[in-house]
């Protein structure tokens, strides 16, 4: 009984040590997967994946993208996120990938993974967190993922949905 209990001590001394080293640097009140995400960048043909959220609070949210590559890479990087500019024209550039950015009430930003030096092919996928500074908060954002191809003879792409088109 006595080495049953001394397992028991110390598997439990070892899970309480190891959930500092799971706990993660943003504290996320809500998450969701993003399914499928591909890039490819050269002269003869692109792929981009944007991801589209929404904030519908009343208040503004700190959000987080990070994509992985087929190999489990962190490849945020190779994204950037952007607004409308003010004069419904042109993309403004919000932030580089894999940074924290806002999403002011009611806003929405976008996600575009594409950017220049991208190696190769990249396919895998992501997650999107956010937090707020109301703890109570459970639901903020909405969005889908958009696929895009195109080369010198043809254009194609498609969008799904994050979390079924719900609030997350």
């Amino acid at each position: 009984m006595k080495r049953v209990m001394k397992f028991v001590l110390a598997m439990a001394m070892v899970l309480m040590m190891s959930g500092g080293a799971m706990a993660e640097d943003f504290a996320a009140q809500g998450t969701c997967l993003i399914p499928h995400v591909v890039g490819h960048r050269s002269s003869a043909e692109w792929t981009v994946t944007r991801v589209h959220l929404s904030n519908i609070t009343d208040s503004a949210i700190q959000c987080d993208i990070v994509l992985y590559d087929q190999n489990g890479n962190n490849v945020s990087g190779y994204g950037d996120i952007y607004s409308i500019s003010s004069d419904g024209v042109n993309w403004a550039h919000i932030s580089a990938g894999g940074n924290v950015f806002e999403i002011p009430a009611h806003s929405t930003r976008m996600m575009e993974f594409t950017r220049g030096g991208l190696p190769n092919r990249i396919m895998g996928y992501g997650v999107v967190k956010w937090k707020s500074t109301d703890p109570m908060k459970q639901k903020a954002l909405v969005g889908s993922v958009r696929f895009h191809t195109a080369n010198s003879i043809h254009a194609y792409g498609g969008e799904q949905f994050l979390n079924n088109g719900n609030p997350f």
